[in-house]
């Protein structure tokens, strides 16, 4: 946007130069070859205003480009972290759902070291900013995940206070189950994102 402003600024400002010039020079020509080179020198230092004015926008056209692939390239490795983190959190999901047999206590010990590994993901999870994915096709599959991961971790968070006490292995495993199936596709979409983003 900003270098289509500009482009047209320095369009209209070539067309009022050399409407300006051609003007003086039909209202009044030069009379003598003082004046031809009074003339010339104008016309000179207005070429070269045009010219600066050119390699402006040229710069900053060149440097918008640059910012453009810069970002997309960093929004690309954000995705792909993203996507590395939601594996992740599949993949201690699934060690979750092994550890609760169905009918026994769960082993809490291990249950609590995955809920730690739970964490650390939600920790680096927490230094995604909305901003960083400006697009909405990124942020709903990350957001998504986000919200997913933190419903395992509570889920997870409270067998490991009751567990030693009772039989939560069969509730937790169905819970972690049906959020495993909602955040299978979102890591498959991050996936993808990443992919065609880099």
């Amino acid at each position: 946007m900003a270098t289509k402003l500009i482009r047209t600024v320095v369009f209209v400002a070539l067309g009022a130069i050399a409407a300006s010039v051609l003007g003086l020079l039909i209202w009044k020509p030069p009379e003598s070859s003082s004046d031809a080179a009074a003339w010339a020198q104008a016309a000179t230092a207005a070429g070269a205003i045009v010219a600066a004015l050119f390699a402006v926008v040229w710069q900053h056209q060149l440097q918008a480009k640059r910012d453009e692939r810069t970002e997309k390239i960093a929004r690309g490795r954000r995705l792909e972290v993203a996507h590395q983190l939601a594996a992740y959190t599949i993949a201690i999901t699934k060690r979750c759902i092994d550890l609760c047999s169905p009918g026994q206590i769960p082993d809490i010990d291990q249950l609590e070291k995955a809920l730690g590994e739970l964490h650390t993901a939600g920790e680096s999870f927490a230094k995604y900013r909305a901003e960083d994915f400006p697009k909405y096709q990124e942020l709903e599959p990350l957001l998504a995940t986000i919200a997913i991961r933190n419903a395992i971790d509570n889920r997870v968070s409270d067998a490991c206070k009751r567990g030693r006490q009772h039989a939560v292995g069969d509730h937790l495993r169905t819970s972690l189950q049906e959020f495993l199936q909602e955040l299978t596709p979102r890591v498959e979409q991050l996936r993808e994102l990443a992919d065609t983003s880099g």
